[in-house]
């Protein structure tokens, strides 16, 4: 026979797991083996479109240049972080610890294959400081820059791509321009969300103590935590007071 008292701890159980917030976990940063930050110590990051394979739909170097740029201008609109700046440079033929910082379209990827494209980065490990950094995009895969529905916006990915080249990993919040997949057709996160901000004015300010705690529970998840602490502190000073 249940007791008035279980049947009270019961409910609050069952309570607990309908509320129970989802956790998102959002913005990551890149660390060394030290734990020190991953990060650029320069005002400016100089990138260039080097090496454009020919290949079935693939963008050209002018349309790779253009999605670059407006990738770039989304992320300099933030205070504090280095200022991305396309150049011009055709001198590197092949990614590599070089000096360059260098984006590749290839047509024979060799890189996991179902990647989009891939931020190769090159950092000291004692200081965190970066060195160079390569963007390689997967020419097998089939790129727009207009929104097509059967291909993969390429404004989208480089935006994606420039938030590695900065120094966040990925995210786990949907919404944000560094979650890590992405639909064919797909064109909203082109634009930085709340998240992505956070991560790069956490990164690039000197208030450095908020990179410590960068998990953090948004949106309905954090509507539900607080019925969820609600509810169970009412239900909290029923059961104390049942079992005086």
């Amino acid at each position: 026979m249940i007791t008035k008292k279980q049947q009270y701890f019961s409910f609050v159980l069952l309570l607990a797991i309908i509320l129970m917030p989802d956790i998102a976990y959002a913005y990551t940063q890149k660390y060394t083996s030290g734990g020190r930050l991953v990060h650029w110590n320069r005002s400016q990051i100089d990138i260039s479109v080097i090496r454009v394979d020919n290949c079935r739909s693939c963008p050209n170097r002018m349309e790779i240049v253009g999605s670059l740029q407006r990738a770039a201008e989304r992320w300099n609109e933030l205070p504090t972080s280095p200022t991305i700046n396309i150049t011009e440079n055709d001198n590197s033929p092949e990614w590599g610890v070089d000096g360059v910082n260098g984006v590749y379209l290839v047509r024979d990827w060799t890189f996991p294959f179902r990647a989009l494209a891939i931020t190769l980065t090159t950092y000291n490990d004692i200081t965190g400081e970066m060195i160079d950094t390569d963007i390689i995009i997967n020419g097998e895969m089939p790129f727009s820059i207009s929104g097509e529905r059967n291909k993969y916006d390429l404004d989208t990915v480089l935006t994606h791509e420039l938030g590695h080249v900065l120094g966040l990993d990925e995210s786990e919040i949907s919404g944000s321009t560094m979650f890590p997949d992405t639909r064919r057709g797909e064109t909203d996160r082109r634009e930085l969300s709340t998240d992505d901000i956070d991560g790069i004015l956490s990164l690039y300010s000197n208030q450095r103590m908020s990179a410590i705690g960068c998990n953090i529970t948004i949106g309905r998840g954090s509507f539900r935590q607080g019925i969820f602490f609600l509810m169970f502190f009412i239900l909290k000073k029923r059961i104390l007071k049942l079992l005086k």
